[in-house]
């Protein structure tokens, strides 16, 4: 068993209790149990045929795309020396919150870029800066024809053709196995292709080689960020219950009038986690439940203590209607961290934030997190914390993994599939009437 340290904290704001409320009472024990089951239906018979596309923890569990995307990315390696990411949402997020929060640790880099808009201006920016015979393109799209990713490929063809250079030997397709634009393509073409599981939804699918190919190429170690997440998924980290409980009680708050959900780690380079974590949340949980009502928290990403300066205001005194979530890292995996302290170098006029010096950066932000959390639970608005033991890549799996189950048992106590978005869909249709 992997030495992952992951620890949660949850404080009820209406009823004033911490850990102990993890267990559930008398009352809804039996609807904990349903959630338990209906959860399980979901991801332990996953299929695509009803478009429940929950299979993410069979996936994990059974390490499928890890050899395939480990053995493309060492040969990409052996070619290239920059990876452009062209994909957008699920096809993306995931990737660039893992390789903000561990680019710091990696030896034997290669550069990865990630375009997932049609912005003319930031697209030019990246393809100016690219050395073009030095750089692959992995173009990601689960269902195969994602309008903005085709769109950027259709460029990278036609200036890989005014460059000489051949298509198929830089390009990477990520796609469903069977079906989809994308994966006639490649039947038809010599391009490199790896696959996303049939049953893995897009925003579910940052440990298939929608993620594990770039993140293998940029160094990580992702056969360790697969390990991290298995760890979790397994209950070695967290018991099921507890973790089942909090998104009952989330769902329960829903019913109670909360409207928004705050992820605000105290990390810059875990921003990138909470955009993630927006996509997944909003996405999944924003729908009509069976019951026939329309549910899901608005999700917020924040980053703290930045946003101490911006969104604190709005959670301490605007309307209680706001669940906040805390991240704190205990070990930021930089060597010498310790030494990234407040210097006592300040003059005089500085000496009402003496009780600060010679603190490291990392202790500042951990007391800062205590701090801000304290003044949220006196004032009865619920808040929890995760501790995050390590910045490395099993702690990431773990995390992932953990948000990802959460998602699920909170939509299984709200009502609604998880694992499909038929609001985004509409946009889509009718799109071509406005051209």
């Amino acid at each position: 068993m992997m030495q992952i340290g992951l620890n949660g904290h949850f404080d009820d704001g209406l009823f004033g209790k911490e850990l102990e409320y993890w267990v559930p009472h008398e009352e809804n024990s039996a609807e904990l149990s349903r959630i338990k089951e209906r959860a399980s239906s979901w991801t332990s018979n996953a299929s695509n045929s009803d478009k429940i596309y929950s299979g993410y923890r069979r996936q994990i569990l059974a390490s499928e795309g890890l050899a395939e995307s480990l053995k493309l990315a060492t040969e990409f390696r052996e070619k290239f020396s920059t990876l452009v990411v062209l994909g957008i949402g699920g096809s993306a997020l995931g990737v660039r919150a893992i390789l903000s929060a561990l680019a710091h640790t990696i030896t034997d880099s290669r550069r990865i870029e990630v375009l997932d808009n049609l912005d003319p201006v930031e697209f030019e920016r990246v393809f100016k800066s690219l050395d073009l015979p030095r750089t692959a393109f992995a173009v990601v799209s689960k269902a195969g024809g994602t309008l903005e990713t085709m769109a950027q490929t259709s460029l990278i063809l036609a200036r890989l053709k005014l460059a000489g250079l051949k298509a198929e030997d830089h390009l990477v397709a990520i796609t469903d196995p069977s079906s989809g634009s994308l994966r006639a393509w490649v039947d038809l073409s010599k391009l490199a292709s790896l696959c996303v599981p049939s049953d893995v939804g897009g925003r579910f699918s940052v440990l298939s080689p929608v993620g594990l190919f770039p993140l293998a190429f940029a160094g990580l170690n992702v056969s360790a960020l697969m390990q991290g997440a298995q760890s979790f998924l397994k209950g070695e980290i967290w018991e099921t219950s507890k973790l089942a409980r909090l998104g009952q009680r989330f769902a329960e708050y829903e019913g109670e009038g909360f409207s928004g959900h705050v992820l605000m780690p105290y990390a810059t380079v875990l921003k990138d986690f909470s955009a993630w974590f927006v996509q997944l949340w909003g996405e999944s949980l924003g729908k009509e439940s069976s019951r026939g009502q329309r549910v899901g928290p608005i999700p917020v990403a924040a980053v703290g203590a930045t946003d101490q300066h911006s969104i604190l205001q709005l959670l301490v005194e605007g309307p209680n209607r706001i669940i906040t979530g805390f991240i704190t890292v205990k070990d930021w995996n930089l060597p010498d961290a310790d030494k990234v302290v407040m210097a006592g170098t300040l003059p005089e006029s500085f000496a009402k934030l003496a009780f600060a010096r010679g603190s490291s950066f990392g202790r500042i932000l951990e007391a800062q997190c205590q701090a801000t959390r304290s003044v949220l639970v006196k004032r009865q608005r619920p808040t929890y914390l995760i501790e995050l033991g390590r910045l490395d890549e099993a702690h990431l799996g773990a995390l992932v993994a953990l948000y990802m189950d959460l998602t699920t048992f909170t939509g299984a106590a709200l009502g609604v599939n998880p694992y499909d978005q038929p609001g985004v869909e509409e946009g889509k249709t009718i799109l071509p009437s406005f051209f």
